[in-house]
């Protein structure tokens, strides 16, 4: 086996991922405030703390595992919501790649772990395969031991089966992600 191959084609995906990312992460920057997205579904007045950081290898792996579903990144959008008092929730901007191209959707979570709401905040794909705000809903008031599954717990769109796969793997691992980095 040529092994410098084998190496350069992850150095090559590695790259790939990590422009992916950043290409959605430079949207976002340009026109979007993502605690647009986070703050109506939470008292008013709320602080949003934002952490970003990397999953190791071996953390990556375990969050896969547990909501079975594959991260296209390693890099973690955190939110953190709290009152005065105390914490209100958590939201996870997670981005998956839908057919060819990338969706960046923001989950907001509360304390006991259910999906307050769903926002897709970027889209590539042509327009016709963007899920509604109806469907969106149906993830509302889930959690991660609801079958969060397109198909089977989650209805398929009918002409965008891939863009409801996505976001349902992508809601999985949000929840997965809140539950383990939630401080």
């Amino acid at each position: 086996m040529n092994h410098s191959f084998s190496r350069g084609v992850g150095v090559r995906k590695s790259l790939c991922i990590a422009m992916m990312f950043l290409s959605v992460v430079a949207w976002a920057k340009e026109g979007v405030n993502i605690a647009d997205f986070i703050t109506p579904a939470f008292s008013h007045g709320v602080q949003i703390e934002k952490k970003q950081f990397r999953l190791s290898p071996k953390e990556l792996k375990s969050v896969q595992d547990a909501s079975h579903a594959t991260l296209d990144s390693d890099l973690v959008r955190f939110y953190t919501v709290k009152n005065k008092t105390s914490i209100e929730g958590y939201a996870v901007l997670v981005v998956k790649k839908i057919r060819t191209k990338n969706a960046a959707i923001v989950y907001v979570i509360d304390t006991n772990y259910h999906i307050k709401s769903t926002e897709i905040v970027y889209f590539a794909e042509p327009q016709e395969y963007k899920p509604s705000a109806n469907w969106l809903q149906t993830l509302q008031g889930k959690t991660q031991e609801d079958n969060l599954y397109a198909s089977k717990g989650i209805p398929v769109i009918s002409g965008a089966t891939l863009s409801s796969r996505a976001i349902s793997d992508a809601a999985r691992i949000a929840l997965v992600l809140v539950k383990r980095y939630a401080k």
